[in-house]
């Protein structure tokens, strides 16, 4: 994957299971039109700005996130993950979290490549 799609799936991703972890701790089981957003990359250098923007969103996103989810905090209520099996919101939310930090680790790996252009 290229940086542009890194990022733009970290981001969509974080959107994603941000949704399923808030229906979660709701109580809501969510449906299988919430598992798949829809895709954002044009495949061109256009793309960068709007990725940029949602990945330094996501600290604040995923604190508002938990904020949010443990106001009503249903840990009864699970979703199945396709590695882990059934998880409640409280898990789908550390997920999120490894999830990002280890595409970050990616781009960073991408950036020490050679040929990678400098900031």
């Amino acid at each position: 994957w290229s940086a542009a799609e890194v990022g733009d799936h970290v981001a969509l991703g974080t959107g994603a299971i941000g949704n399923i972890t808030a229906l979660l701790a709701q109580g809501q089981r969510p449906s299988d039109e919430d598992w798949d957003p829809p895709p954002r990359l044009r495949g061109d250098a256009g793309d960068l700005a709007g990725v940029r923007s949602r990945l330094a969103s996501l600290p604040e996103h995923t604190a508002d996130l938990f904020d949010h989810c443990l106001a009503t905090d249903r840990t009864d209520v699970t979703a199945d993950n396709s590695f882990f099996g059934e998880m409640n919101w409280r898990e789908w939310y550390y997920f999120l979290r490894v999830h990002a930090l280890s595409h970050v680790e990616q781009i960073e790996k991408l950036r020490g490549s050679a040929g990678f252009p400098a900031p």
